[in-house]
C-alpha cells in the first residue's frame, strides 16, 4: 500500500513538473544569423527584333499642281493665280517647286528655280499673295521665251508647301536640312514626295 502511494505521488510530481515546464515564459531572441551567399545571376536574354518603322506624317504638307502645257510660245513671264497663297501661308511655309516634263516615253523633274536642260532654259519663281510668277531666262541671264510645246508633251508645275516649325523660323532645322538629314535629295522630286507621303 505504501508503495502504491509513493508511485502515485511520484507520478503527480512528474506530471506537475511537465506542466510547469510547458507553461514557462518565452526565452530571449537568439542572435540573427548572417545572410547566405547571393545566387548566380542568369544570362541576359537575346534582344528582341526591331519594330517596323512608322510612316512619315504629312499633316503639315500640302501639294499644288498647275498645268503649263498650253502656255503660249514666246511668253517670258507666266502668271498663275494661287488663292492658297495667303500672307500667313507664305510666312509659315517653305515652298519646294518642281517642273515636270513628260511625253509618251519619259518623265523628268527639275527643281526650280534652276536650269531645265530639256528646254535649254533657266526658270525663276516669284511667290506673291494669291499668285506666283514663273520667269523664263536664257543661259546668259537674258530674258527668254517659253518654247512651242508639242501636243504629246505635258508640263506640270508642282509646288509642295511644308509648314515650318518654330526652330526653322529662327534659322535652325530648315526643311532643306531636315530632308538632307533624312538622306533625301531635295532635287529629286520622287524622293521628296515619298518622304512626305505624297506619292
Amino acid at each position: 500500500m505504501k508503495l502504491k502511494k509513493i508511485i502515485t505521488l511520484g507520478c503527480v510530481v512528474v506530471a506537475m513538473g511537465l506542466i510547469a515546464s510547458c507553461s514557462g515564459e518565452d526565452g530571449e531572441q537568439g542572435i540573427q544569423g548572417e545572410d547566405g551567399a547571393q545566387g548566380i545571376q542568369g544570362e541576359k536574354g537575346d534582344q528582341g527584333e526591331q519594330g517596323i518603322p512608322g510612316a512619315d506624317g504629312n499633316a503639315n504638307v500640302t501639294k499644288l499642281d498647275f498645268d503649263l502645257s498650253f502656255t503660249p510660245a514666246g511668253e517670258s513671264e507666266i502668271p498663275i493665280n494661287v488663292p492658297e497663297f495667303t500672307v500667313e501661308t507664305l510666312q509659315n511655309n517653305t515652298l519646294i517647286t518642281y517642273l515636270e516634263i513628260s511625253d509618251n516615253n519619259d518623265t523628268s523633274y527639275f527643281l526650280l528655280p534652276g536650269r531645265v536642260n530639256i528646254l535649254q532654259l533657266d526658270f525663276g519663281i516669284e511667290y506673291k499673295e494669291e499668285a506666283l510668277a514663273v520667269y523664263v531666262y536664257n543661259a546668259d541671264g537674258t530674258t527668254g521665251n517659253w518654247p512651242d510645246i508639242q501636243e504629246n508633251v505635258s508640263i506640270i508645275l508642282h509646288i509642295t508647301m511644308v509648314e515650318m516649325n518654330p526652330d526653322a523660323m529662327a534659322g535652325k532645322n530648315s526643311v532643306a536640312d531636315n530632308l538632307k538629314n533624312a538622306g533625301v535629295d531635295i532635287a529629286n522630286y520622287l524622293e521628296v514626295m515619298k518622304y512626305y507621303g505624297l506619292e
